[in-house]
């Protein structure tokens, strides 16, 4: 399977989608946020590259929505991020795993800004996503506000 270049965000903190987003496109990728899993779900096509997944969300939690992906043939690379409790994303990346997903990564929140860009840039570098060209870099991208600190 060819995946595209683009990210999606299902987290119901839209200050969370937003800096992701953000961060996304300052390394290149294209990545859109939703509030809800449905939503992210009527985006989703069999090309996503990469899909970050927030644990605790108003219509359904996040292993919802892992199961749902695995019942749709979902080859895309999942990234977890919750405030949750270590052992509950743990579980949960497990509980991915066993069911065949690409469970790529854990992201804790609160998480700092350069652990974000980090990883996004290494699923760069394995090609697990794709930079596209014409999307802003790090350096011209949006106001520069997100380079430091946590969220």
């Amino acid at each position: 399977m060819t995946h595209s270049t683009e990210i999606l965000i299902a987290d119901d903190e839209p200050a969370i989608g937003e800096i992701i987003v953000e961060i996304a496109a300052g390394c290149g990728v294209r990545a859109r946020a939703f509030q809800t899993a449905e939503a992210l779900l009527d985006a989703y096509t069999p090309a996503t590259a990469a899909i970050f997944i927030d644990l605790h969300m108003p219509d359904m939690d996040g292993i919802e929505l892992i199961e749902r992906l695995e019942s749709l043939g979902c080859t895309s690379n999942l990234v977890l991020i919750s405030g949750q409790s270590a052992q509950m994303l743990e579980i949960t990346h497990n509980l991915g795993k066993a069911k065949g997903m690409r469970m790529v990564k854990v992201l804790g929140k609160p998480f700092e800004i350069d652990a974000l860009e980090n990883l996004i840039q290494e699923l760069s570098s394995q090609h697990l996503i794709y930079a596209e060209p014409g999307i802003e870099t790090a350096g011209t991208a949006g106001s520069g506000i997100l380079k430091t600190g946590g969220i």
